[in-house]
């Protein structure tokens, strides 16, 4: 019979919201952002080296942006000024995690995403940013590598890929060919603990 076990873990990550093919939005740049993750798993063991681990995790997502105007309440201004970009998602992964040997482990599988919040700030200001950044729910595939120190303590390493498009592009801009798109993007690195097994 399969058996259960319970981890907590938390992190930091490197995040980057990539938009493409986009030239009618007031930020010029997106660069990578400090953000960090924390969550809980529930670790179901279907065979001695493989588990399903479906997992509920807050992160922060963002970037860091140059912007020729700064969107508050839908108006724009017209100075230029780095922007910070601060993304909360409530996430659910659903990893499948194949472990060869007992130090190493590979997760793989989907992740779902609920937008709880979209703000940005500068040195002086902070607004909201739901205007923009509206689309309240995220996709996207997550992959990356455990290395289980003991049998309670591992250091995670994983990569999330977006599949759809946090924002929603202004109605009056032109239609590109090819269409506008975008993602986000973070690297995670972290620390999980098993609670009980």
């Amino acid at each position: 019979s399969a058996q259960i076990s319970f981890d907590v873990k938390g992190g930091v990550n490197a995040n980057d919201v990539v938009i493409k093919n986009a030239p009618f939005l007031p930020i010029r740049t997106y660069t990578p952002s400090i953000g960090f993750h924390i969550g809980a798993i529930s670790v179901l063991h279907l065979t001695r080296k493989l588990s399903f681990n479906p997992e509920l995790t807050f992160i922060q997502k963002g970037a860091n942006s140059s912007s020729d105007r700064t969107p508050i309440q839908g108006s724009l201004t017209g100075d230029k000024m780095d922007v910070r970009i601060n993304l909360n998602y409530l996430e659910l992964p659903l990893l499948f995690s194949f472990t060869p040997t007992r130090l190493i482990s590979f997760d793989l599988g989907p992740n779902l995403g609920l937008r709880i919040s979209a703000k940005w700030k500068t040195e002086n200001v902070k607004s909201d940013m739901s205007d923009l950044f509206n689309k309240p729910f995220d996709f996207g595939i997550s992959g990356g590598l455990k290395f289980n120190l003991s049998n309670k303590i591992s250091i995670t390493s994983r990569y999330y890929y977006g599949l759809v498009t946090p924002l929603k592009f202004p109605e009056t801009s032109p239609t590109p060919d090819p269409p506008s798109s975008g993602s986000n993007r973070n690297l995670q690195i972290g620390i999980s603990y098993m609670l009980k097994e």
